[in-house]
């Protein structure tokens, strides 16, 4: 498969997590999997973010990748707007869990990248 339908099956995974989430039907806690949460925002966002700077061929913008420059804002976004919604709650947190993620997965392009030469 192409990276950027790769990337488009995955952010219609993401959408339906969201959308799961907002209506109550994924649980806040699990009580068999400690912090799922913070372990869910690490590895979804990064896992989204990998597959976007794939798919970008790895651009950056002043050497930070476009594909951070393109789903952080989304992401800040969609956790603010967890402060509206009676299904979610607003976490700094999360926000740096998920950019943890992001950061972590470009370690390993990044990694992965280099011993290809």
């Amino acid at each position: 498969m192409r990276p950027w339908t790769i990337f488009g099956i995955y952010t219609a995974f993401i959408v339906l997590v969201l959308i799961g989430a907002y209506m109550g039907v994924i649980p806040t806690t699990i009580a068999v999997v400690p912090m799922y949460d913070s372990i869910g925002h690490f590895v979804l966002y990064g896992i989204w973010f990998y597959l976007l700077h794939s798919a970008l061929q790895r651009k950056t913008v002043a050497s930070i990748p476009l594909a951070f420059l393109i789903l952080f804002p989304l992401v800040v976004l969609e956790e603010v707007a967890q402060i509206f919604a009676s299904t979610r709650t607003f976490s700094l947190s999360d926000l740096a869990w998920g950019f943890a993620g992001m950061c972590t997965f470009w370690l390993i392009a990044t990694v992965r990248e280099s011993h290809k030469h």
